[in-house]
């Protein structure tokens, strides 16, 4: 990890545990981490609706390289993505001191009903949750694991 990036998480843990507003001043924020459009572009919609201001990343670079310069209240991040699958920058955002709430989704659980999402948790995901879904309850879920401060 670079000089840059280091500082990028000290930051933002040190925003989150010292200084920065609580989320309910500074307003909440999300990043959706998901290589299917559709998927990021519903998910933006319902997480704004329940007061989060989202961001957008089509691969796991794209997420890592946004989780070093701002904190996020919550991260969805799917499992399977190409240049850097789910699991791997699940992994990364943990071991770079990231506290963050992350969601793993997949739809692509085809080993077993539960192996992805229990190896999401294993890598370091606080929930996992599978395609489809009704994307206003995860919002709401979201909202509420944020607020009471999972």
């Amino acid at each position: 990890m670079g000089d840059t990036a280091l500082e990028n998480t000290i930051a933002n843990r040190n925003e989150k545990a010292q200084g920065g507003e609580p989320p309910a001043v500074r307003g909440l924020r999300a990043l959706v981490v998901d290589d299917d459009a559709l998927i990021r572009t519903v998910l933006n919609a319902s997480l704004s609706q329940v007061g989060f201001t989202v961001s957008e990343a089509g691969n796991g670079v794209e997420g890592l390289a946004l989780a070093a310069q701002t904190y996020f209240d919550v991260i969805f991040m799917d499992i399977v993505m190409p240049e850097k699958d789910g699991l791997a920058t699940t992994l990364e955002l943990r071991q770079r001191g990231v506290t963050s709430v992350i969601i793993a989704i997949t739809a692509h659980d085809k080993i077993g009903d539960t192996m992805l999402l229990e190896a999401a948790r294993g890598f370091g995901a606080t929930d996992a949750i599978k395609k489809p879904f009704d994307p206003m309850s995860v919002a709401r879920m979201a909202h509420a694991r944020v607020t009471a401060g999972a």
